[in-house]
């Protein structure tokens, strides 16, 4: 585990070389007694792709539960985006649970599930693990905002301090063991537990927004109708008259709720570029250059995972930036055809 922190941090994107040290990671945790003694666990890993597009990750999925990170409980190494170190971690699958809920209950449910399943880990704490919502994964995208939300229990091997392979193995059985007595009593308790309500964000209206709005109901109704349509809209006016507002209002009104973790805002400014708000590499602390996603990209994935409902991404201040400059390839791209 050691030699492959050093080396992630040291040749992002090296992927043949990386893929071949996954591999050996994969057989010497195998091998761990830790393993061998459940023969329903199975190692999954990943150099980076799917939901955790830069970050690595090693899984120990209990077959009795799931067969797949998107869902269910399971034991995962998760790193760092900026690969200062590694997390062993109690998780949870985010996909499911965002699909069927939706992000704002989606999220909230994860939450409510992590604190709910540490009542049943306090055997952790002895082995010093953390059982609370303070892990840092370094990640500025929201899928990272919602592995923090589902880890229920953690532990940091920092880049340069990771322990020996006899420690991580000692934790390993710890929170191998921790996950085997969480499925036990959830199989315990399924026939008795009836599903916790979520609660849904609180329906908009077209009376909703009027009520904050000066306009008329045909001109807002208009508004509505040409942004369905085309896909975007752009709302133009002297400073001060609350065209941010208005943007806010309609995003509340396509989506039929006010639901924050759907919107997505950000101004653009004269020095504002690609790279900023799409993707590109930058600066890394170590000297070299890693590849960095903007606020866009991310915003894209997390509606990727529900393709029926409508996210909104609101442009500030649009005029003030160079659009050929920011957006690229997507001048052609959103447009609704």
């Amino acid at each position: 585990m050691r030699t492959y922190v050093e080396m992630r941090s040291k040749s992002f994107g090296v992927d043949e070389e990386l893929r071949q040290l996954m591999d050996n990671l994969e057989r010497r945790l195998s091998a761990l007694p830790a393993l061998r003694s459940r023969p329903t666990i199975k190692v999954k890993w990943s150099v980076g792709q799917g939901n955790w597009a830069r970050v690595p990750w090693i899984a120990l999925l209990d077959s009795r539960v799931t067969q797949t990170t998107q869902q269910g409980t399971y034991v995962v190494f998760l790193f760092r985006d900026d690969m200062t170190g590694v997390y062993l971690t109690f998780n949870q699958g985010v996909t499911e649970p965002m699909a069927a809920r939706g992000a704002t209950a989606g999220l909230q449910l994860l939450r409510e599930n992590a604190s709910a399943i540490r009542n049943d880990c306090p055997r952790l704490r002895e082995q010093h693990f953390q059982l609370d919502d303070e892990i840092d994964l370094r990640s500025e995208g929201k899928l990272g905002r919602d592995y923090e939300a589902a880890t229920i229990a953690y532990k940091l091997y920092e880049r340069g301090r990771v322990p020996t392979d006899d420690e991580i193995a000692e934790d390993l059985e710890a929170v191998l063991a921790a996950y085997a007595r969480h499925i036990k009593k959830d199989a315990e308790d399924s026939e008795e537990r009836s599903p916790r309500p979520i609660r849904e964000g609180p329906p908009f209206t077209m009376d909703d927004a009027l009520s904050d709005l000066f306009l008329e109901r045909h001109e807002l109704q208009q508004l509505l109708d040409v942004w369905r349509v085309k896909k975007n809209l752009i709302v133009q006016g002297p400073p001060g008259v609350g065209k941010t507002f208005l943007a806010r209002r309609l995003a509340y009104l396509l989506m039929g709720h006010r639901d924050q973790a759907r919107v997505k805002m950000v101004q653009f400014h004269q020095a504002y570029s690609y790279e900023n708000f799409i993707q590109g590499f930058c600066p890394s602390e170590e000297g070299g250059f890693v590849r960095r996603e903007g606020p866009f990209y991310n915003f894209a994935k997390l509606a990727e995972v529900e393709p029926d409902r409508a996210y909104v991404f609101i442009i500030d201040e649009i005029n003030r930036g160079n659009l050929a400059k920011i957006l690229g390839e997507l001048m052609m791209l959103i447009e609704a055809d």
